[in-house]
């Protein structure tokens, strides 16, 4: 079991884990370096699956509820609320790498480069940066036909309420200058890691660590508008834990996309949606260039 050095603060504990790994590459890589697909998944593979919300996770971590308990494997998660500190995240994490069972691990922490205990196995959906910021605004106000309140939710709904924001659809909530709809996570920050990771657009050191992260130590990296090419993907690349997805989804789709489909969201107009492009910039680069990549990739296994 692992447990933290005395006297060692979380952030130490991260510093050091992200140096024993640090990607030295410095410039931006080439389109053709596809994830790291050449490396050899271990017979009982963990997998660390590292996404932002709203990205499709939900989906894939019941889908991988079903495969565990029908194969053998664990499912994991660190998603235990505000009882769970980001020391016990890491801590799950760890405890699980030390075992020698084959894992699943659902996590909405960004990279980190563990490796001490044995080597994880990376993957990741994204979206459309601002489709997933709109997602995530209204099922924070309102749920899904499965998830109606959690403590984040409600304090999101009491600070809009406390500025008679309550009634604002995602337009007025950006037009107004409302922070709380902006930028909520971000797809550099979450490739990126913790160290070295602002959100400044001074300097390219944060995208340019994301994608060296990407090329060094992400399996698979797929595109949410692009779901059942990410699960058949997966299901060649790492058969291990991901063998019979693509028809588990098949079977479960329709439960699924009617549990969890958020609600009450309306249309995104384009001066909205042009008003954070540019703000979110940054994001929409590593975005093209995943969806490039995750593109090849499917070219090279032949899936359409």
């Amino acid at each position: 079991m692992y447990y933290k050095q005395v006297g060692t603060t979380i952030k130490e504990e991260i510093d050091r884990d992200v140096q024993y790994s640090l990607p030295s590459s410095g410039t931006m890589t080439s389109i053709e370096s596809v994830f790291a697909s050449d490396s050899a998944v271990p017979t009982n593979p963990v997998v660390i699956f590292s996404v932002l919300p709203k990205c499709g996770s939900r989906t894939l971590f019941a889908l991988m509820g079903i495969l565990g308990e029908k194969h053998g494997f664990d499912v994991k998660h660190t998603m235990g609320g505000d009882d769970e500190t980001a020391e016990d995240k890491v801590k799950i994490i760890r405890q699980t790498l030390l075992s020698k069972n084959a894992a699943f691990i659902y996590t909405h922490r960004r990279y980190q480069a563990f490796g001490r205990e044995r080597k994880p196995v990376y993957i990741s959906i994204v979206r459309d940066p601002v489709e997933r910021l709109a997602s995530l605004y209204y099922f924070m106000r309102y749920g899904d036909n499965r998830t109606n309140v959690d403590l984040p939710a409600v304090q999101f709904r009491a600070k809009m309420d406390a500025r008679n924001y309550n009634n604002d659809s995602f337009n007025d909530c950006v037009l107004n200058g409302n922070k709380m709809c902006r930028r909520v996570g971000s797809v550099v920050r979450q490739f990126c890691g913790y160290i070295g990771c602002t959100d400044s657009t001074a300097t390219q050191a944060p995208i340019k660590k994301a994608i060296a992260n990407i090329d060094k130590s992400y399996h698979v990296v797929g595109i949410m508008e692009d779901y059942k090419s990410i699960l058949r993907v997966l299901e060649k690349k790492i058969p291990q834990l991901f063998q019979g997805i693509v028809a588990l989804y098949e079977e479960q789709k329709k439960e699924i996309v009617s549990n969890m489909r958020t609600k009450n969201k309306t249309k995104i107009t384009p001066k909205v949606r042009n008003i954070l492009k540019e703000e979110l910039a940054e994001d929409y680069k590593l975005y093209n260039l995943i969806k490039e990549k995750f593109d090849i990739s499917k070219k090279k296994m032949s899936i359409e």
